[in-house]
């Protein structure tokens, strides 16, 4: 009988028995760290890319490990070799070069067969003997059969030659397997502006599957001449262009390899697809601004702001089937390089050219079932003996290296996994073989990055780089971090500059901003070094074209307030006409200078109004009835402790004597990738009831607003004094209708600006309290008109629904948007009976409409309603 000493030893020596036979074996092992995934933040932004780390250590584990990162069904997968080399790791590998070998079995034979079930790979093999070997000339033939007729996400049979993860050949046959509809992101068609179309692009974004054909459509009124419709793809940086006759209505074209060489979309994802008119016509398209996914300007240089979308569509093809013969050869080669020089390469770095046997490696993968019949391979190679030709087709067996890693932390972006597009919570799921780890995000906004400039620079010269860039509400930005793109270290910046200098070139620069709640909003720009005359001179063109463009919107802006814009166009045109005078003998340094200045002009696309107030009664709130204001205007007496009395005889005067009337909107100019609010005006029209001595009109000022910041209509019925925080007006005779015109700086809340008509205080003195017979008492009066005040302020400013019972639209909004709609109609003179008719076409429930018409009798029509909420 043994001892326990006995029994222990035993079950000891067993252990290191099976840890050395695991070690040695064929089994391999991923052992986790703690912990084993983290990632470094709890929410990232919209398609940003995962950061965090991975710490785990490797024994015996094979190359072809996969590395899967997966949210949903949205999945990266890597080669374990892949993502190590990716993520800078320090590994060794058996053999030392990681090479994966091959094992022949069988005979060769000069055709092959293989039959696959969806998503099966399979490998054959081409066996090359000899010394000093190099490769002189290849290619086979493949055809196939399958019961499915095409797939709409991806090509159904690939081809990877060499087994090295890069995809050399696939099936891109797309003759009439349309697999949608026209698609549009987010044009709805409700809210319109219209443009005209010009040479600048107009562009949307839409999320297409992996194609290598589409049809762009874009929607389009009035005549003009030829159009260009195009589609860019700003992973690749290629625009493809297609340009037709242009009719009004739906213009189509269609983009493939055919007309377009090396057109391909390899994987799902936003490509922007525009639409301009190089003629410069009388066509017109369509916009609107509520939560938009297009912009104006060209798609190679947007920077990721989106200010309008438009009628513009896409519809993309699927994939056929392998169902004829088809040549491989250096035609139809997808690999970068030349193919014999590829293959010469392997042979000379795996097998040292020489060959007992040498194995050259094809992987096959189907999405679909199919099967594949290979044949008529030639292969050409050259040895010590001459020429040698090798036309079998072998079964081989791959032998994957081994990797060994010590425990170690690498970054998670190595995997480059994309966050989800559309917020929400998700769980991240991490697997390396059969180690696998989750953790829970958020996808939220991050900081938005508006602008990063210059983008054009004098090549080896110190340049000073800025990023506009806005946190979401409640956050602040915490840090820039500039990635130049050409090879020098990031650089972390706490404000909006920083400073560096490229060569030659072209490079991409990547600004991440983050946020102090760690979000990350991130922006890429193309910065060309190498400023030309013929870039500058492009540029001045491009301008000054955008100049002609506005010119008579600008204009059309009344003289009196156009300072507000901050857009000297006549001053712009000058400096640009004689920087394209100069520009063919500047100097590098003038070259820049001119650059510099270009830079600085604000143009925009538009300038229209954001907003409008329709003109509406006005009943001032008697306690923002400041007499002390009338004393100041005239100069004379006023007794403080009487104040209220002053007010309540003012109130009094005023609903005995005048009529007031406000309207007003808000002038706003549209550029490329925002929206600037300009200047608010203000119109007070007066309507005395009776013939008006000495009348006076006291309108406040807004939060931060000064005096010799607002623009005032030249009237030469009234005189305007600066009285501090507001503008006295007086009339020394009102006896016809006027109107009073100002102008505030920037979007201004309208509701807070509060105003009072009145007459001299001496002739309010004379008054009694008490109003003549026949009035209310001015209390009850008073009590009216701040209760007329309070409803009217908050349900035509605010835009809340007052009406009772239950409210059948869900988003307030749409509300507003119907009675808008309503109300805009009534006005053009249409029927009750048809109003509701379009309404019901439009999808609204006998309910809601009813419901609409019920709060317009009610309340107010003239509502002030954003671009966005207007038909």
């Amino acid at each position: 009988m043994k001892t326990k000493k006995e029994v222990k030893v035993a079950i000891l020596i067993s252990v290191i028995l099976i840890g050395i036979f695991l070690i040695s074996s064929s089994n391999a092992l991923v052992y986790r760290g703690n912990p084993f995934m983290n990632l470094s933040a709890s929410g990232f932004g919209p398609e940003h890319t995962l950061e965090g780390t991975v710490n785990f250590s490797l024994i015996n584990e094979k190359t072809n490990t996969e590395v899967l990162g997966k949210v949903w069904n949205d999945e990266r997968r890597m080669g374990l070799l892949e993502f190590l080399q990716a993520a800078n790791a320090q590994f060794t590998c058996d053999p030392e070069n990681c090479f994966t070998r091959y094992t022949t079995s069988g005979s060769g034979s000069l055709t092959k067969t293989l039959t696959l079930t969806k998503g099966q790979e399979a490998f054959v093999g081409i066996r090359i003997q000899g010394s000093n070997v190099q490769i002189m000339d290849f290619s086979f033939i493949m055809d196939g059969t399958s019961s499915t007729t095409h797939s709409c996400s991806d090509s159904i049979v690939k081809l990877d030659i060499l087994n090295d993860n890069s995809i050399d050949w696939e099936h891109r046959g797309t003759e009439v397997l349309n697999c949608s509809d026209y698609m549009n992101a987010c044009f709805s068609g409700l809210d319109v502006i219209n443009f005209n179309l010009d040479n600048t692009p107009k562009c949307q974004k839409i999320r297409v599957n992996k194609t290598g054909k589409v049809d762009l459509g874009g929607y389009l009124e009035g005549t003009g001449g030829d159009i260009v419709l195009s589609l860019y793809d700003p992973l690749t940086s290629t625009n493809y262009e297609c340009e037709i006759s242009g009719v009004a209505g739906l213009n189509e074209c269609q983009i493939d390899a055919t007309l377009n060489p090396g057109f391909f979309i390899n994987s799902t994802r936003d490509v922007y697809v525009c639409v301009k008119d190089p003629t410069v016509g009388q066509f017109i398209i369509k916009a609107e601004s509520y939560d938009p996914c297009g912009f104006y300007g060209s798609p190679q240089s947007f920077d990721g702001n989106y200010t309008f979308d438009y009628p513009i569509y896409l519809k993309y093809y699927g994939f056929s089937t392998l169902n004829e013969p088809i040549l491989f050869d250096e035609s139809s080669f997808f690999g970068t390089g030349d193919l014999i020089e590829y293959l010469d390469n392997y042979i000379g770095s795996h097998y040292s050219r020489n060959c007992n046997p040498c194995i050259i490696p094809l992987k096959f993968k189907v999405k679909e079932d199919q099967t594949i019949m290979l044949s008529e391979l030639n292969l050409l190679y050259s040895q010590l003996g001459g020429i040698s030709p090798e036309n079998n087709f072998w079964d081989i067996t791959p032998n994957y290296a081994r990797v060994n890693m010590d425990r170690s932390i690498l970054q998670l972006n190595a995997l480059d996994f994309k966050a989800p597009k559309d917020k929400g919570t998700y769980t991240f799921t991490f697997r390396i073989g059969g180690a696998v780890a989750s953790q829970q995000f958020k996808v939220e906004e991050g900081p938005t990055i508006q602008s990063i400039w210059p983008t054009a620079i004098v090549p080896n010269e110190e340049t000073t780089f800025y990023v506009a860039a806005t946190p979401t509400p409640g956050k602040t930005i915490t840090s820039y971090v500039w990635n130049w793109g050409d090879g020098s270290s990031e650089q972390t910046t706490m404000t909006n500059n920083a400073t560096h200098s490229y060569n030659l070139g072209i490079f991409d620069l990547i600004v991440k901003v983050n946020d102090n709640s760690g979000l990350q909003g991130s922006s890429t720009v193309k910065v060309t070094s190498n400023l030309t005359k013929e870039l500058v001179s492009s540029e001045i063109n491009e301008v000054i074209s955008k100049v002609n463009a506005i010119y008579s919107q600008y204009n059309s802006v009344e003289s009196w307030y156009r300072d507000l814009l901050d857009l000297n166009l006549t001053e712009i045109n000058t400096t640009l006409r004689l920087f394209s005078s100069q520009v063919q003998t500047a100097t590098t340094s003038q070259l820049a200078t001119m650059k510099q200045r270009i830079d600085s002009f604000n143009i925009p696309n538009n300038i229209t109004d954001s907003s409008r107030l329709y003109e509406s009664f006005y009943y001032p709130n008697p306690d923002n009835i400041n007499p002390a204001k009338i004393s100041e205007l005239e100069d004379s007496r006023y007794e403080t402790d009487q104040r209220e009395e002053y007010q309540n005889k003012i109130a009094v005067w005023q609903e005995e004597n005048l009529e007031l009337k406000l309207s007003g909107f808000v002038k706003s100019m549209f550029f490329d990738n925002r929206k600037e609010d300009k200047a608010t005006i203000l119109n007070i029209k007066l309507n005395p009831l009776t013939s008006l001595d000495y009348t006076y009109v006291i309108i406040n000022l807004p939060s931060g607003v000064s005096y010799n910041q607002v623009k005032i209509k030249n009237n030469t019925n009234f005189e305007t004094t600066n009285l501090g925080d507001s503008i006295g007006i007086s009339f020394f005779e009102l006896t016809n209708i006027d109107t009073i015109s100002v102008a505030f700086p920037g979007e201004q809340d309208l509701a807070s600006i509060f105003f009072f008509a009145s007459p001299s205080l001496g002739e309010l003195r004379e008054r009694a309290i008490t109003p003549s017979s026949g009035r209310s008492s001015p209390t009850i009066w008073i009590i009216i008109i701040i209760i007329a005040v309070i409803v009217g302020l908050f349900f035509i400013w605010r835009k809340k629904d007052s009406s009772g019972g239950k409210n059948p639209f869900a988003n307030p909004e749409e509300l507003l948007r119907i009675q808008n709609y309503i109300h805009i109609n009534t006005e053009q003179g249409k029927q009750k009976k048809d109003i509701e008719s379009e309404l019901s076409n439009m999808g609204l429930t006998k309910k809601q409409i009813y419901y609409a018409f019920k709060t317009m009798d009610k309340e107010q029509p003239n509502i002030l309603l954003p671009d966005h909420l207007r038909y």
